[in-house]
């Protein structure tokens, strides 16, 4: 009598490994901003890494240039690249904003090309915040509409940083302008957060991890040498809040 053979279940085929993409400004790029550190986006990479149990493809496309908001949203508009990449990403990090600010923006109603660090701070007043913030919110806006009309109701890990103060404790800077400056940081901050929210993604707010919780302290501990960019320390503060914010919709 022939001996009766019973297949097991096949083997499950390997899934694909996450795509994490990481969009935006100067601050997650890293490299010699950092001494070469591991930027969050790696760190953060990893976490996903371990916490799914699947591999991470990583793609920082972080540029150095100057990008502002107004920039990325064009770029999401025209570029086949950067949609093509965000489409398939299953974890975007959008870091955007340092540059939108007057004292950062070579274009804008309150000072034009004038700024840091060289600027007129008393400019930056109630009037120019009224100007300029609501520009950054609708190019915000556009941005993450944009992120989640290409990746088209698929499950997508959207996390919005925002963005920090680097002028206190800067030699270039007056300290008579904390305050002034203060509110710009304040309501873009809020502008990052509440948009988050609105496209379904989570705030990680670097603002108060940075400079405390009312935004007055010195983030010189956590900057590089030109007290903007994140040295390791802070890319390894906003890797923990990014892990802190958890891992939905691709895990618990």
């Amino acid at each position: 009598m022939a001996a009766l053979v019973v297949a097991g279940p096949a083997p499950a085929a390997p899934r694909k490994p996450l795509r994490l993409v990481a969009i935006g400004d100067s601050l997650p790029y890293g490299r010699s901003d950092c001494g070469n550190c591991a930027t969050f986006v790696d760190l953060f990479g990893r976490a996903l890494a371990q916490h799914t149990g699947r591999r991470v493809q990583v793609w920082n496309l972080s540029e150095h240039t100057g990008i502002d908001s107004r920039d990325l949203r064009r770029q999401l508009a025209s570029s086949a690249g950067s949609r093509s990449q965000v489409a398939i990403a299953d974890a975007i990090t959008v870091t955007i904003g340092h540059n939108d600010p007057p004292w950062n923006s070579s274009y804008d109603p309150c000072d034009g090309k004038s700024g840091y660090p060289n600027a007129n701070w008393s400019v930056y007043d109630e009037s120019c915040l009224q100007r300029t913030a609501p520009v950054f919110e609708r190019n915000l806006d556009s941005i993450l509409r944009s992120i989640r009309a290409l990746r088209d109701g698929k499950p997508t890990l959207l996390r919005v940083t925002d963005d920090y103060d680097d002028l206190i404790g800067d030699s270039k800077f007056y300290a008579t302008a904390i305050s002034l400056v203060r509110r710009f940081f304040d309501r873009y901050s809020a502008i990052a957060c509440r948009l988050a929210h609105k496209y379904r993604g989570v705030c990680i707010d670097t603002y108060h991890a940075f400079n405390g919780p009312g935004g007055t302290r010195d983030a010189g501990r956590l900057l590089g040498p030109d007290h903007t960019h994140p040295n390791a320390a802070g890319h390894r503060l906003i890797a923990h809040l990014l892990e802190r914010a958890g891992y939905r919709p691709l895990g618990r």
